[in-house]
């Protein structure tokens, strides 16, 4: 612990919390685990949003729509957020892509169809009809759905991801993640997409537009919420009650603290 704290700046509490007006919080590993919340979660941010202070749900799961995200967030939690607090991977992807395709072949979830559906894009099934195609997490990918995304790339599609997550954290474990679909399909088509999630630039823009003030994120990934947070000059905070360690800590990509859970963090701002 001491060499880990070592490598972080010196930050308290106290100093973390100072002049933020918006806290933008991750939810797989932050707020719930798999189908399990995280206890305290739910008080924790009721205190936040009591504080007055604006929450941002942001998130490269591209599995749920806005109100399914919000939905998991009361059950897990009890805490009730607006719907309209959530940002999706899905949803910014799909935001990035509108005027530049008709129609695109989805290899994901619905909600990634319905983002789409919401910028004016048709989801096909025929890769020949796809102007683009767009990747995310899918627990029901085939070889038939994985070969269709290939054959449409290297025929022209653009190729999108919603993320590039190898992993999400779940009770039990690890689980592969959007980012290993898109590997599959990115080393078949010999072409690297587009990645509108965390960390990278199209999230960032889009978080910067809805929030106010001095920013904090939340988050259990060095590589996504940290590094976001990083590259865009604001504070973040590591959960480790989800993916990265202390161990995975190193200067390239490390907060400005460290706390067990989002409880304890909120606690520092008492």
């Amino acid at each position: 612990m001491s060499d880990f704290r070592a490598r972080l700046p010196a930050v308290t509490g106290e100093e973390l919390w100072r002049g933020i007006e918006t806290v933008v919080c991750d939810l797989d590993g932050v707020v719930y685990l798999g189908e399990q919340g995280i206890p305290g979660s739910g008080d924790a941010l009721a205190s936040l949003a009591n504080g007055g202070l604006q929450l941002l749900f942001v998130t490269n799961n591209s599995t749920k729509t806005q109100q399914d995200a919000a939905d998991k967030i009361e059950r897990m939690s009890g805490f009730a957020p607006d719907p309209a607090s959530v940002v999706t991977s899905a949803l910014v992807t799909a935001a990035r892509l509108a005027g530049q395709v008709e129609a695109a072949y989805v290899v994901g979830a619905s909600s990634i169809v319905e983002a789409l559906a919401g910028h004016g894009i048709a989801s096909v099934d025929d890769w020949r009809d796809a102007g683009a195609v767009v990747v995310g997490l899918d627990r029901e990918v085939s070889y038939e759905r994985l070969s269709a995304a290939t054959l449409a790339i290297r025929n022209g599609a653009l190729f999108y991801a919603t993320n590039s997550d190898s992993t999400f954290p779940t009770p039990q474990g690890l689980l592969p993640g959007g980012g290993a679909i898109v590997a599959a399909i990115a080393t078949a088509a010999e072409q690297e997409p587009v990645v509108s999630g965390k960390p990278h630039q199209t999230m960032i823009d889009h978080v910067a537009e809805r929030a106010r003030g001095e920013i904090l994120v939340v988050g259990d990934r060095l590589n996504t919420d940290i590094a976001m947070a990083n590259r865009a000059g604001w504070r973040s905070a590591m959960v480790l009650s989800g993916v990265s360690s202390l161990e995975d800590v190193d200067g390239s990509a490390a907060p400005d603290l460290a706390v067990t859970s989002l409880p304890e963090l909120v606690a520092l701002r008492a």
